[in-house]
């Protein structure tokens, strides 16, 4: 069996392909673990895949947002706009842009409503601004 791996987004100049490992991302071995658990405890896969069917239905307004803000992120990092903020931002804060990337976090976190999001939304614009500043990145 064939599982895809690699997925070119974009060819051309300073192309980087996206690679997704399936068998080591949490979500998979999380679904995995459920499906384990739950035929340990003697549920039917017919009960197991109606009631994964019912979360879905619970929480596609969850899922959209999901996959929502980590497809801006990537679309962020794909065309060099995290870059230019960070430059930008450096350029105009000089020295004090630390103190700024603390106010960065905090409104990522308000407006996402989730401190996760945030540091997906706006995690390489704060590395990105580090190696501006010649911050370390450790």
């Amino acid at each position: 069996m064939i599982i895809l791996r690699l997925l070119i987004i974009y060819s051309g100049k300073n192309a980087h392909p996206f690679v997704f490992n399936w068998l080591a991302s949490p979500g998979t071995l999380i679904i995995v673990a459920t499906f384990i658990g739950g035929c340990i405890q003697g549920e039917s896969l017919k009960d197991m895949l109606k009631i994964l069917w019912n979360v879905i239905k619970g929480l596609w307004k969850t899922i959209i947002t999901i996959c929502s803000i980590v497809a801006l992120a990537k679309v962020m990092g794909y065309s060099g706009m995290t870059s230019s903020l960070a430059v930008t931002l450096v350029r105009i804060m000089g020295p004090v842009y630390p103190l700024i990337a603390l106010l960065i976090g905090a409104l990522g976190t308000f407006i996402t409503g989730s401190d996760t999001f945030a540091n997906v939304l706006f995690g390489n614009l704060q590395l990105s601004a580090a190696k501006t500043l010649g911050v370390s990145s450790n």
